[in-house]
């Protein structure tokens, strides 16, 4: 897991382009990954992110607290994904998320986590809300609609819009 949050912060320095120096939260607008594709890395950050989820169900402490770090450095990179991923752990303690599987292959999975692994996810929340400071305005909306009415209404929005 400790690995896992070194690659989450390698995304973040390794690919920023059009960042000042002094920013400390980096979008997932302003990030590159390899051939240029945001919803590659959507689909990467989600992968590294159900690890971790799966991860925070380990009753040794350092895993999961290792865990609770790389989930936090993860939304770093992506924000908007996590912050709406974490409030759908929390609330409906369950989520559907399309991941990479071997062989790069996309795959849609669900998850569903015991009470223990959704307090550890509202702790990682917590630390994604305090480093993200000011910064958590942007994705206050949408955390607090997923927090309400879950992941349902989060998708009937979604497919409503692309209609």
């Amino acid at each position: 897991v400790v690995t896992l949050r070194h690659i989450a912060r390698s995304l973040a320095d390794s690919g920023v382009s059009h960042v000042p120096k002094k920013s400390l939260v980096i979008e997932v607008d302003s990030v590159k990954t390899s051939d240029g594709s945001k919803e590659q890395l959507v689909l990467l950050v989600r992968t590294l992110a159900r690890i971790c989820l799966n991860a925070l169900a380990d009753s040794e402490s350092y895993v999961y607290l290792a865990s609770i770090h790389t989930l936090v450095a993860i939304s770093d990179v992506c924000p908007s994904e996590i912050i709406t991923l974490m409030g759908s752990v929390v609330s409906t303690g369950a989520v559907n998320i399309t991941v990479l599987t071997n062989g790069a292959k996309e795959t849609p999975i669900e998850m569903s986590f015991a009470q223990e692994q959704r307090i550890k996810a509202v702790e990682a929340l917590i630390f994604i809300i305090r480093r993200r400071g000011d910064g958590i305005f942007l994705n206050g909306p949408s955390l607090l609609e997923t927090m309400l009415f879950g992941q349902m209404k989060m998708a009937t929005n979604q497919a409503g819009a692309a209609q």
